[in-house]
């Protein structure tokens, strides 16, 4: 999110809170956290008073992004998970659910 938008106009704990915001919707749309659980993340974060919604982009340009973010291996995006509050864990994820995701998280 910073390299696309810019570094600067996005700051970094906030690409970092927006992020955890994704993440944690993509974790429960794979069904690996609850609502509960990601209500309890989503009130962490809006109470740090982070951004909580996703610049809005389209899927591929957020993709392109990802391509070439450090966690990405051979040009492939992975995503960071959660598997329970504080159990990260990173794999790639099918793009259409990842299209849901992201459109659940747009500004």
């Amino acid at each position: 999110i910073e390299a696309g938008m810019g570094y600067g106009v996005f700051l970094h704990g906030e690409a970092v809170g927006t992020g955890m915001v994704m993440a944690s919707e993509l974790s429960q749309r794979l069904g690996l956290i609850t609502a509960g659980e990601r209500e309890l993340l989503l009130s962490a974060i809006a109470a740090a008073q982070l951004p909580m919604k996703a610049p809005a982009w389209s899927t591929a340009e957020y993709l392109k992004w990802m391509s070439v973010d450090k966690k990405a291996r051979a040009g492939r995006p992975r995503f960071v998970l959660l598997q329970g509050l504080g159990q990260a864990f990173m794999r790639e994820v099918d793009e259409a659910i990842l299209d849901l995701s992201i459109k659940a998280c747009l500004q």
